[in-house]
C-alpha cells in the first residue's frame, strides 16, 4: 500500500506506515499507483497527459510535464523533439521558412 500527499504542483507517494490514516492505495499487478481522483481533478491531470516520476530516498514524485508548444502553447499534435515539444502547425512554419528562406 502506498500513500499520497499533494504539494503544490506534485504528488508524493510513499509506502504506508503503521499509522498513517490518510489516503492510500494498493498498487496493481503492474506496479501502478491510482492517484486519488480529489488530486487528479485539482492538478487538472487528464487521462493521456505525461507524468514525470522522480525518486528521492523513499518517496515516489509526480509531476504533471509542460506538454505545450514552446511557441504558440498548443496542447495538441505534439512532436518531441530533444526533451521540447512542437506542435504540428509550428513544425510546418518551421519547415516552409528552412525550405523557402
Amino acid at each position: 500500500m502506498v500513500t499520497f500527499e499533494k504539494i503544490k504542483d506534485c504528488i508524493i507517494c510513499r509506502k504506508v506506515t503503521d499509522n498513517y490514516d490518510g489516503i492510500a492505495r494498493k498498487l496493481d499487478a503492474l506496479g501502478r499507483p491510482v492517484v486519488p481522483k480529489e488530486y487528479r481533478q485539482e492538478l487538472e491531470w487528464k487521462e493521456g497527459d505525461f507524468i514525470g516520476i522522480y525518486v528521492y530516498k523513499d518517496f515516489l514524485i509526480f509531476r504533471k510535464l509542460n506538454t505545450k508548444c514552446i511557441f504558440c502553447y498548443e496542447e495538441r499534435k505534439l512532436i518531441e523533439f530533444e526533451g521540447k515539444y512542437i506542435c504540428k502547425k509550428c513544425m510546418n512554419k518551421i519547415i516552409n521558412k528552412v525550405q523557402w528562406g
